[in-house]
């Protein structure tokens, strides 16, 4: 059993979608947030105090989750990720946090790994399908917004 915890409630109908689109919901028991705004929280990354308050109210709001039975807790969210990605062995009792960033990156690698052992490629059906040239030309020219 799997809990979110993420970084403002408006965030909660999102993460809970993307739970019920992977076929997750008979193992996400829960989805909560702690209440920052995107910007407040991003003086964690540069305050040990900011960082050991929003660590404390992370932590806070899991414990209940994990009281009623809850087996690992995600930080639900690139933001939380990034400012728990230093945090070694983070547990909420005895249950882990589960940090995505790594498990990403682990993915990324293994697919790389198998794509050499085998030739094994991505997925290209479905939601999957590569876009045409031009609209890949485009975006890696000119993109916007990032």
């Amino acid at each position: 059993r799997v809990a979110v915890v993420t970084i403002n409630p408006r965030f909660v109908s999102y993460i809970e979608r993307q739970v019920g689109t992977y076929g997750l919901k008979d193992r996400v028991k829960d989805v909560t947030a702690m209440v920052f705004e995107p910007g407040q929280i991003m003086a964690a990354f540069h305050d040990a105090g900011a960082f050991e308050e929003t660590k404390r109210q992370f932590d806070t709001l899991a414990e209940p989750l994990v009281a009623s039975g809850t087996d690992v807790i995600v930080a639900g969210g690139g933001i939380p990720m990034l400012l728990f990605a230093g945090v070694r062995a983070h547990r909420i009792k005895d249950a882990p946090v589960m940090n995505g960033l790594p498990v990403a990156l682990m993915a990324a690698e293994t697919a790389v790994r198998l794509g050499r052992l085998n030739g094994l490629e991505a997925s290209r059906r479905s939601d999957f399908a590569r876009p045409p040239d031009w609209v890949l030309e485009e975006f890696l020219t000119h993109p916007k917004g990032l």
